[in-house]
């Protein structure tokens, strides 16, 4: 709750132009707060519905995704950038594309998943337009997660679909990669074990 005790005093600037943010821009739950974001590379924090604070991010992509567990939150842009916080005021970004020029294809991140046991999980596309997806412990070291699967044919096959949204199921240690065209990847521990599976769309 620290975070929150420094947002009440004022410590963060307040935004005026709360009316302005879309009911669907990027946000999550953070330390008891919203963090959603806003225009101009800044985030706005609420308690509730009350705006009680904000900050603006150090980056030069246009944030994409934001996730948290119940000590760090993370955010990822299109640029390649993966910015983290362990207190919700200081926020430090890692440049992945320039980190790893060489190593790495360059990236633009489309969702990232930050896990209770410590893991980072963070997907987009690659300048030549494949998936991609990368796993750190502690944010710090980032390794490669093959997008490859066994088809129905039991032949070798790589994802070609877009990371959308990406989700963790702690009790099975297993990330759920959301892509388009309704194709869900199934990332259990082993990577031989991968799965695409095509999920039926809900209509309201």
């Amino acid at each position: 709750m620290r975070f929150l005790l420094f947002l009440l005093i004022g410590f963060l600037p307040l935004f005026s132009n709360a009316t302005n943010v879309a009911p669907d821009t990027i946000r999550t739950y953070y330390q008891g707060v919203l963090l959603q974001a806003a225009p101009d590379h800044s985030l706005l924090f609420f308690d509730g519905d009350r705006l009680i604070g904000g900050t603006q991010l150090p980056i030069k992509g246009n944030l994409t995704a934001l996730s948290a567990n119940s000590e760090t939150c993370c955010g990822v842009t299109d640029a390649g950038e993966i910015v983290r916080t362990n207190d919700g005021i200081n926020w430090t970004v890692f440049d992945f594309n320039t980190h790893y020029d060489g190593y790495y294809p360059a990236c633009r991140f489309t969702c990232v998943c930050v896990t209770e046991d410590l893991q980072v999980a963070v997907a987009g596309v690659t300048a030549t337009g494949a998936p991609a997806m990368f796993i750190s412990v502690q944010g710090n070291v980032w390794n490669e997660r093959p997008l490859v699967y066994t088809d129905p044919q039991g032949n070798l096959a790589s994802l070609t679909e877009l990371p959308e949204f990406l989700y963790y199921n702690i009790d099975r240690s297993t990330f759920l990669l959301m892509c388009t065209h309704n194709k869900l990847m199934i990332l259990p521990p082993c990577s031989h074990c991968n799965e695409v599976r095509e999920e039926t769309p809900v209509t309201p």
